[in-house]
């Protein structure tokens, strides 16, 4: 008795150490989720994962036990018996048949929690089949809500696919079991198969028939959505077709029908026990499917619908239409005609100086490459991504750039990469960087409006309380961050100050894991397979623990069901940092629905439901539901109550930095091309296809051309829309025809509040050839005065980069811009050198933007664009020009602080007045028109 109690508690330490990393990953997960306040979240999920296990367990065990008991009662196992004889002593026989009922008892519950694993990972498909909500919209074949497919048929499909294996499993072993005993001789003269046999063996197929007519059923549903491999278009229509609609669904009834009555003739054959009903049976439902299944519904589609298809499939194509555009929230675009003024005249730029001065000169992938070069201050910041936003700084409404500047474990020397270094000190980013859109510097580097390090305002006036930053650290950021500790004995490394010195801190957040005790300290070393966290003298009691740093790794782990924006972005709002992430509800199974490709997912159904806000320093995860109508979000709002907020709870100053998503633009933008013909005629013949314009990007070297052609990318803009008086945050595309380069169409869509999400497609009339952006790249190309300066700008050795070409719409008309940067042999840094404008009737190329559009508009008609490229590249906006007596008083001032430079030695400021002087006279030349 003593040594089997050593060998059970053997045992227990043997499993105890087996499992001890899972049991340190499952305590530190929910250490996790209930610092950030979402054990609520956590607890859901793992309670319906263990029911919905707990339940696939037990209903296999009664499938498979039932019947693999049954077969041992009526046959026994004297095969097996007789073999162990043979083989065994016969103390260990018969002790092994005392057991034999314990034993296929404990294989059979293996067996089934291995089923139930696998069933309680589909604990999301159970819980949104119970907090089912309508969408209020019927299919037009079935007329069943579209909640039945969303919510319901991934659960009955669910339930049919283990209920066959179940059945499946059940067979088998019982034909095992029955095998084992003498009920089944297949090796004698005469086979044998006993009476009861048969008609345990025919209840089983006549329940797997039954389960089979089920199948029957939820593939009638699939006919709405099917598309076969990889979402493979099989006929003229997304969804079900003629063929479909009048051969297959007839099929799929007939064969359910056929499966009803071979369950109930295979459960007479169990009184009946004949052989030959049960091959009847399988002949006549194999038969009938490859007949009717397969063959008709070719001979039909080949020979009916392909003579006769755009006739037959119509009333099929406009629900394709409609269902299509639903499903990706087409159906409310607003449609208006843009018709195109000819010719830019002064009066349009100077009514929309304000469009023009928030016109982004500065493209992302060049502005980020300046950034990298002059503010990462230090080799181990990096700035991950340039995004767009806007603020209202000191009473204006403009477009920014900004970036944060976090910290890149990558670029740490191998000196600095040691464990107190990596996870004790190097903690934290710090800060952002701010540029105006429209503006460089008179080197052509881009303007700051924030900078260094600790971020200051760099603008002009005093400092924006709107952009004031008081905790600048970024724990929580884009890139891929490790654990850290924090609130240790070793300082943390907060920011760079001077030659070699830098500045400490002590994280004084309420986020993280608090790791004093032994135990907690135990569990994290188990977890992270790190020893030193059990072992370092540097924590306290009041030590934290750091970790899911990365911001998309972090929100997933909280919301796995919903999809995330590749694009997140930093907000600058009391005082601290945070950032936004765009998050959508999705699904395959919307009926009708052309299916697209994202993320490694194929929907069909897509909605911007949630924005997600998280603190750059406490790591706080937020979700906003902005999209209360999307019947997704809300039975995933029934679900986890406490995950989800309103928008109306979601602090003011977020909700000013609320941008529609690039990608969910894209998207959209994609099937509209398409799916704007909503006539099935010209759906069918492909009359009036889009395509998304393309321009060319790049840049020309020495080596050769490395610029591309490629698909304009959806850009934020600030315009005024036709008919309207306010300026607007929008993010827009141009479209062209299929195989065509002139412009047809932009769509754009609203980012402000209250109009969030309304998207408005603005069509040009059919009559006006309206120039797209690949035909004003062959015009910069082609131009007289623009080609040499590319040539020779190249010839000297500098790399000549073409921005993105900007489409933007004012008061029906359009002007077209693109910003041209160089990069010297022996620099990194991009600068921007000039800026070509076009219209429909001309190109012109200046040193900054206002210099180009006064070449645009023909006011300096006789200036050719010679000027050498060290002059100065402020980019400002055109306003009206100032009178003569304005610029006289202003020269006269220039004048007083020069002279008083001079008195006072200060040669450099003496430098920057004469400079002004020069200006002022030149503005002075041009507004009384005295010419050179």
């Amino acid at each position: 008795m003593l040594r089997l109690r050593i060998y059970v508690l053997l045992a227990l330490i043997v499993l105890l150490a087996l499992s001890a990393k899972h049991i340190a990953y499952f305590y530190t997960e929910y250490l996790w989720f209930k610092s950030i306040g979402y054990s609520s979240v956590f607890l859901t999920r793992l309670l319906s994962q263990f029911a919905v296990g707990f339940a696939v367990w037990l209903l296999f065990i009664l499938i498979v036990g039932s019947n693999v008991f049954i077969a041992y009662k009526l046959a026994g196992i004297y095969r097996l018996r007789q073999w162990l004889r043979q083989t065994f002593h016969t103390v260990a026989v018969n002790w092994f048949e005392r057991v034999m009922a314990l034993i296929l008892f404990l294989a059979i519950c293996f067996i089934g929690f291995s089923v139930a694993l696998a069933g309680a990972r589909h604990w999301e498909t159970v819980l949104k089949f119970v907090y089912a909500v309508p969408f209020n919209l019927k299919d037009p074949i079935l007329h069943h809500d579209v909640s039945v497919y969303i919510f319901k048929l991934p659960f009955y499909n669910l339930l049919y696919k283990f209920i066959l294996l179940a059945l499946i499993v059940a067979l088998a072993s019982t034909v095992l079991m029955y095998l084992a005993s003498t009920a089944v001789d297949i090796m004698a003269h005469r086979r044998y198969i006993a009476p009861y046999v048969r008609g345990h063996i025919s209840c089983l197929l006549s329940a797997l028939l039954l389960a089979k007519a089920f199948g029957y059923r939820l593939d009638m549903f699939k006919l709405l959505f099917d598309y076969g491999a990889a979402g493979v278009m099989r006929t003229a229509v997304w969804g079900a077709s003629y063929t479909d609609v009048y051969v297959r669904l007839p099929v799929l009834y007939m064969m359910m029908l056929l499966a009803i009555v071979g369950a109930i003739l295979l459960l007479l054959n169990a009184y009946w026990r004949a052989l030959r009903v049960i091959v009847f049976t399988a002949v006549l439902l194999f038969g009938a499917s490859f007949i009717a299944g397969v063959v008709l519904p070719g001979l039909v589609q080949n020979f009916i619908v392909k003579p006769n298809e755009l006739l037959i499939e119509r009333k099929f194509i406009s629900h394709n239409i409609e269902f299509t555009l639903k499903a990706y929230g087409l159906d409310n675009v607003i449609t208006k005609e843009y018709p195109v003024k000819e010719g830019i005249g002064r009066e349009l730029i100077e009514a929309n100086w304000d469009t023009l001065s928030n016109v982004r000169l500065w493209d992302y992938r060049p502005l980020k490459q300046a950034y990298d070069q002059l503010q990462e201050i230090r080799f181990y910041y990096d700035f991950n991504d340039v995004d767009v936003d806007r603020y209202r700084i000191n009473g204006k409404y403009q477009q920014v750039t900004i970036a944060a500047r976090e910290l890149n474990y990558n670029l740490l020397p191998p000196g600095a990469k040691r464990w107190v270094s990596m996870k004790l000190q190097y903690t934290h980013g710090y800060g952002v960087c701010m540029s105006p859109v429209s503006y460089a510097e008179h080197n052509g580097l881009p303007k700051f409006y924030i900078k260094d390090i600790p971020p200051r305002w760099a603008g002009e006036g005093d400092d924006p309380k709107e952009l004031e930053i008081k905790r600048p650290e970024i724990y929580f950021g884009e890139l891929e961050l490790p654990y850290v500790i924090v609130r240790t004995k070793q300082p943390e490394f907060d920011y760079p100050k001077g030659a070699e010195g830098f500045e400490t801190c002590k994280y004084a957040g309420k986020g993280g894991v608090n790791v004093g005790s032994l135990l907690r300290r135990l569990m994290f070393a188990l977890r992270f397979n790190d020893i030193n966290i059990l072992l370092s003298r540097s924590l306290t009691k009041e030590s934290v623990i750091l970790y899911y740093r990365q911001i998309g790794e972090r929100v997933k782990r909280i919301a796995p069901f919903l999809l995330y924006d590749s694009d997140p972005y930093i907000v600058i709002a009391y005082g601290r940092l945070f950032w936004i992430i765009d998050a959508y509800t999705h699904s395959p199974l919307f009926p009708y629905s052309e299916p697209i490709e994202y993320k490694g997912n194929y929907l069909n159904y897509i909605r911007n439901s949630v924005k997600v806000v998280v603190d750059a320093y406490n790591g706080d995860v937020r979700f906003y539901i902005v999209d209360p109508k999307d019947p997704l979000i809300r039975v995933y709002s029934a679900i986890f109550p406490r995950l989800f907020k309103q928008l109306s709870d979601m602090p003011s100053k977020f909700r000013e930095h609320i941008r529609y998503p690039v990608d969910l633009f894209w998207v959209q933008a994609n099937i509209y091309c398409k799916y704007h013909m909503t006539m099935p005629e010209q759906f069918y013949n492909r009359e009036d296809e889009w395509e998304i314009a393309y321009e060319l990007f790049g840049a020309s070297t020495q080596q050769g051309m490395t610029m591309k052609k490629q698909r304009v990318e959806p850009y934020y803009v600030m315009i005024r829309l036709p008919g309207e008086d306010e300026l607007k945050f929008m993010l827009m595309l141009p479209f062209t025809p299929v195989k065509k380069d002139n412009m047809i169409a932009w769509m754009a869509a609203h980012c402000d509040m209250p109009l969030y999400g309304t998207i408005v497609v603005f069509r040009f009339p059919r009559a006006q050839l309206i120039q797209g952006p690949m035909q004003i790249e062959a015009r910069i190309d082609q131009d007289p005065q623009i080609s040499p300066y590319l040539s020779l700008w190249q010839q000297r050795g500098s790399d000549v980069i073409r921005g993105n070409l900007l489409v933007i719409p004012m008061d029906h008309a359009l002007i077209y811009i693109e910003p041209l940067y160089l990069r010297a042999e022996q620099s990194e840094i991009p600068q921007l050198a000039r800026v070509i404008i076009a219209s429909q009737e001309k190109v012109a190329m200046g040193e900054n933007l206002t210099d180009a559009i006064e070449k645009l508009i023909g006011t300096k008609g006789s200036r050719e664009t010679t000027v050498a490229f060290s002059k100065a590249q402020t980019v400002e906006p055109l306003r009206p020009k100032p009178d003569a007596a304005e610029l006289v008083k202003k020269l006269s001032d220039e004048f007083e602080a020069l002279s008083r430079s001079v008195k006072e030695g200060k040669w450099a400021e003496f430098g920057q007045r004469l400079e002004n002087m020069g200006n002022l006279i030149r503005q002075l030349k041009e507004s009384m028109e005295i010419k050179e």
